[in-house]
Formats: structure tokens, C-alpha cells, sequence
């Protein structure tokens, strides 16, 4: 495929913000609270399959890596599953997904 079949293959999208970049966040209450603390629901599979039932072809998910790692750099594995889960949730349903870096240190 060329990027512009890609592009056209994609077709609408929809963003998951609010969900995994929340700036004042911390694991203390678990990684839903975190992904919730924004206002956000909790991502579920049927969310998912719902916007690929809704026509849309693409998820937009931004992540906020900084807020969820030891002073090493090192992500909190429980962070990184639960991105990896909505992630592999999203390619089932047939998705593309963006996966970017989004207000990692303010």
C-alpha cells in the first residue's frame, strides 16, 4: 500500500484523549483512576468495538509516559499493560491506531 492508500484506507477517526495523558495524575488509586481522573470513562472493549460499529477507521491515543515511570525512566508495567490492552482491543476491532506522546512533562 502507499502512504496515501494507507491514509485513505483509515478513513474517520477518533481521539481517546483525556483517557491516558492526564497531567496530575498517580497510580495510588490503580491505573483506572488514573485513566478516569480527567472525567473520562473507563475504555472498554465495547467501546472500542462501538466506534469501529460507528464507522470510524482510526484511534487517536494519547499518552502521557512521564507521569507513569520510576525516576529510572522505567514505565510502571501495570501503566503499560493497561495502554498495551486498549491498544491490542482497537487492532482487534480492525482499527489503526496512533499511539503518540502527548504532554509527557508539561
Amino acid at each position: 500500500m502507499t502512504t496515501m492508500e494507507v491514509v485513505h484506507d483509515m478513513g474517520l477517526g477518533i481521539n481517546l484523549g483525556n483517557t491516558f495523558e492526564a497531567t496530575a495524575g498517580s497510580l495510588s488509586g490503580g491505573v483506572r483512576s488514573y485513566e478516569t481522573s480527567w472525567g473520562s470513562p473507563e475504555i472498554t472493549q465495547e467501546i472500542i468495538q462501538g466506534y469501529k460499529n460507528e464507522g470510524f477507521g482510526v484511534l487517536r491515543v494519547p499518552v502521557a509516559w512521564s507521569n507513569m515511570m520510576e525516576a529510572d525512566y522505567t514505565i510502571y508495567p501495570e501503566y503499560l499493560s493497561r495502554v498495551h490492552e486498549v491498544v491490542r482491543w482497537a487492532l482487534d476491532a480492525g482499527l489503526y491506531v496512533i499511539l503518540n506522546i502527548h504532554w509527557d512533562g508539561g
